[in-house]
């Protein structure tokens, strides 16, 4: 999925968590694309499970910190990323089965 297709999901994200939580202060435009900075690198499945996860456990709008804690036990997904390129072609494959895995238990 490339970077406009995630960002759109990201929005469609952010849009139920203002439709569902009170904000502590209006999502001004700004405040998304800090949102956006600091949570696209992890996987949108991620951040969709961090939103559910603040719908279900929190009474007001989550903090860039709060969805990163949610992430925080799947955060690992990450550093298998990043590694991939340091990795041999045959180990490559081994990694990405190893995330496709980690992607299907959400």
């Amino acid at each position: 999925m490339d970077e406009k297709t995630e960002k759109k999901e990201f929005l469609v994200l952010m849009a139920m968590l203002c439709e569902v939580l009170p904000p502590r202060e209006s999502l001004s435009k700004e405040r998304g694309k800090i949102y956006w900075d600091f949570l696209k690198k992890y996987p949108i499945k991620l951040v969709a499970y961090a939103v559910k996860q603040s719908i279900r456990e929190l009474d007001f709008f989550p903090s860039i910190h709060q969805l990163i804690n949610f992430i925080g036990p799947y955060s690992d997904f990450e550093y298998i990323k990043q590694i991939e390129d340091k990795q041999p072609e045959d180990g490559k494959e081994k990694v990405r089965q190893l995330i496709s895995n980690i992607g299907k238990t959400f």
